[in-house]
């Protein structure tokens, strides 16, 4: 597991003590998280098997990728 203390922290949120969570909004979350993904995997491909296929009418495709148990929901 990789733990990167100061990855999350934000001046706009509070800092989280030792008593409560640190509150991250929806963006700080998916910004870190990418930017996590980015800085440890460079190229990478992903296998498994594509089900609940469907095209919205924006255009924009959903899926679900799965390998046995689990299951990741796609844009």
């Amino acid at each position: 597991m990789l733990i990167v203390p100061a990855l999350f922290v934000s001046t706009a949120s509070p800092v989280a003590t030792s008593d409560s969570p640190q509150v991250l909004s929806v963006t700080e979350l998916t910004r870190g998280l990418s930017d996590l993904v980015e800085a440890h995997y460079d190229d990478v491909w992903v296998e498994g098997e594509l089900s609940d296929f469907t095209r919205a009418a924006s255009g924009h495709c959903y899926f679900t990728l799965t390998e046995a148990p689990d299951a990741v929901r796609l844009l």
